[in-house]
């Protein structure tokens, strides 16, 4: 078998080809990335960091990245810092409180959106004074950004971070 010149060549080819086939065929039915436009919504995913005690929540959208982290806790209210690379010309978020019924989870939504306010000149930076906030809790957020809108939600699990030091965010004053 291994004499024969033509089971060599395919043994030589077949690999080659199937290659070039995968790269082709992900060309020609894959979807291309572009650019948002002015008024157009865009959706924007959580990365796993959200579903985790991390003390950060991203969310992402192609190059459009926001970043959730915990400012400031008390025993009562949670401060939230959201971050962009992009200029944003306003922030929204509502908190969604679960509610069960026949051994499912669903969300309702507790609180009216409430609107961020900007930490600095740029508009990179807004934060947010938040009502008690439990783990079972969701996120909705709604920014505006390059005449564009970018909507996602969010686990809040990632708020109840806590130190190297086993410090609980959540039940330490600022000194």
């Amino acid at each position: 078998m291994w004499k024969n010149k033509h089971v060599i060549a395919a043994l030589l080819i077949a690999p080659i080809l199937a290659i070039i086939s995968y790269f082709a065929v992900d060309y020609m039915v894959s979807e291309r990335p572009h650019a948002a436009k002015a008024g157009g919504g865009y959706a924007l995913v959580e990365k796993p960091n959200c579903r985790y005690q991390s003390g950060r929540c991203q969310l992402k959208n192609g190059d459009f990245e926001l970043t959730l982290t915990v400012a400031a806790q008390s025993a009562q209210n949670t401060r939230l810092q959201v971050d962009s690379k992009v200029a944003l010309k306003g922030v929204r978020i509502a908190l969604l409180k679960p509610q069960r019924a026949n051994d499912n989870t669903e969300y309702i939504e507790a609180t009216e959106p409430l609107s961020m306010q900007i930490s600095d000149a740029a508009g990179h930076s807004w934060s947010l004074e938040l009502p008690q906030v439990s783990q079972q809790d969701r996120l909705r957020l709604v920014a505006a950004a390059q005449e564009s809108f970018y909507y996602g939600e969010s686990a809040t699990r990632f708020i109840e971070y806590q130190t190297s030091f086993g410090k609980d965010l959540r039940t330490s004053e600022q000194q």
